[in-house]
């Protein structure tokens, strides 16, 4: 004697073809997704930005960014280690915009400040690169003179500054940082390094800056700057303008 199917029965039946069409269009759609990737997402235009002295096409070339360059080949750590080719070009980043064209911001290194060792001076970016050498130790207008380093370990041109304090470079970035955003680099002589937490700065009016450590160097730059141009109202040059405390500065003239 034949049973007639259940409605439970009938629904299960029902579900494995639902099912199955599901899975099917399922990875048809992956499919088609790796396809077009494949073959729609490819390298058309590149856009370079940040260049100064450099052209387009010649960054776009050390980069590595050639016109049909897959999507999934692009890779950020690739474009780094090609421009560190040259090493006056800073990479920063990428971005793609769907479906063929990337943009690539760079920055120009160039010489914030200047180092003296052992007869020798260097120029240096605001990362701590070495960018140039000359036994001319004349001083280079608007770039300050940096002293302070405990022995560098290494300093060659095209290379980062070694130093065994690594506390002393990344004080001299966060100073060198707010110095050219606050546009005061050229009213500043020197940075003194000898101290992580008691650094300081020098105007070109002889004024020493007290800056404490690298902390608030934003509010501490501030009220140098403000403290300073009030004081050469008042004619005073020399002495010592304390910012360690930005809201509470103290000037002590010289004796």
């Amino acid at each position: 004697m034949r049973q007639e199917p259940t409605k439970e029965n009938k629904r299960r039946r029902l579900r494995h073809p639902v099912m199955f069409r599901l899975l099917l269009l399922l990875l048809l759609i992956i499919v088609a997704f790796i396809v077009f990737q494949g073959n729609a997402l490819r390298l058309k235009t590149v856009y370079i930005v940040g260049t100064q002295t450099k052209t387009p096409e010649y960054v776009a070339m050390l980069s590595g960014l050639i016109k049909g360059l897959g999507y999934k080949s692009i890779s950020d750590d690739e474009i780094m280690r090609n421009l560190s080719k040259d090493y006056t070009i800073e990479f920063l980043r990428t971005q793609w915009v769907f479906p063929d064209t990337i943009y690539l911001y760079i920055k120009e290194r160039e010489p914030a400040a200047i180092l003296t060792w052992l007869g020798i001076r260097y120029t240096m970016d605001d990362q701590g690169m070495i960018m140039t050498q000359s036994i001319d130790l004349t001083p280079i207008d608007c770039l300050p003179i940096v002293s302070g380093f405990m022995q560098p370990s290494s300093i060659q041109v095209g290379q980062m500054l070694e130093v065994k304090n690594n506390s002393q470079l990344e004080a001299y970035r966060i100073i060198i940082e707010e110095l050219q955003l606050q546009m005061y680099t050229s009213q500043i002589t020197d940075i003194k390094l000898s101290d992580p937490n008691d650094l300081s700065i020098i105007s070109i009016d002889g004024i020493t800056v007290r800056l404490g450590d690298s902390t608030y160097m934003r509010a501490k730059i501030g009220a140098a700057r403000t403290d300073i141009a009030y004081l050469r109202q008042l004619g005073k040059i020399n002495g010592i303008l304390d910012v360690t405390i930005p809201e509470d500065a103290k000037y002590t003239p010289d004796r």
